[in-house]
């Protein structure tokens, strides 16, 4: 009983990933973010309490007895990803709310990622929010800020298996709350091949990406741009 128990629960795992990955196709057909059909997506992600994706994975100690293709695996704890090998990523706040920190591992047979983003309340209400198209092309490097007293709240993201990297595009949102002046650019978070956790520094909120890709390593190393802010309601845990 216990063993069929354990079947279900693999098979409605794997059939709630499929259907996610449907659903996130119509919107990055042919290599454009439909905004409209993307808009209706993140409404109703948005209107969530919470983040609820489809993938999870818990690192209940050394990487090796979970994954063999998870390296650096100091610091890690049960995170739940926005996306699995690839596979389309959208993780979108919910109302309210930005990015408090990025995680994420690589994979050299994959070529690819996996990100776990979790998010913080920062503002009572959004006077505003704006969707990007995708910032770079595959193998491009980008550099992407919000605009002014905007801050990230939410990412999108889908691979391709011949060049091996991805291409992103992001939300931005802002409020009457939220305001800010003094900004900067972290150093890279991040090695080629190697697990980073990045958290929001305490009084500040995310407001930009920057990253490059490496052909021979088949990734990518990333660093963020940073705004304080005394009129943020919580810090970013």
């Amino acid at each position: 009983m216990t063993t069929f128990i354990f079947f279900l629960i693999v098979l409605l795992m794997t059939m709630a990933a499929t259907t996610s990955a449907k659903a996130l196709a119509p919107y990055s057909t042919n290599g454009t973010v439909d905004l409209e059909k993307l808009s209706q997506i993140i409404e109703e992600l948005a209107r969530r309490p919470y983040y609820e994706g489809p993938y999870e994975v818990v690192f209940d100690g050394p990487a090796s007895t979970n994954s063999t293709d998870v390296s650096s695996s100091e610091g890690k704890r049960a995170k739940r990803f926005a996306n699995d090998f690839d596979r389309d990523l959208l993780f979108i706040c919910p109302y309210g709310q930005t990015f408090s920190s990025i995680s994420s591992y690589h994979s050299d047979h994959h070529g690819d990622r996996r990100f776990s983003i979790t998010c913080s309340p920062v503002m009572s209400s959004y006077t505003d929010c704006i969707q990007t198209n995708w910032v770079n092309n595959f193998d491009e490097a980008f550099t992407y800020t919000c605009p002014k007293n905007f801050a990230i709240a939410g990412m999108g993201s889908f691979h391709n298996n011949n060049h091996e990297d991805r291409r992103f595009h992001f939300r931005c949102c802002g409020g009457a709350t939220l305001s800010y002046s003094d900004c900067m650019w972290t150093p890279y978070v991040n090695c080629f091949d190697e697990f980073f956790e990045w958290r929001v520094p305490f009084h500040n909120h995310l407001a930009g990406v920057s990253s490059y890709h490496d052909n021979y390593r088949e990734d990518r190393r990333f660093r963020f741009y940073i705004c304080s802010s005394a009129s943020m309601s919580t810090s970013a845990d």
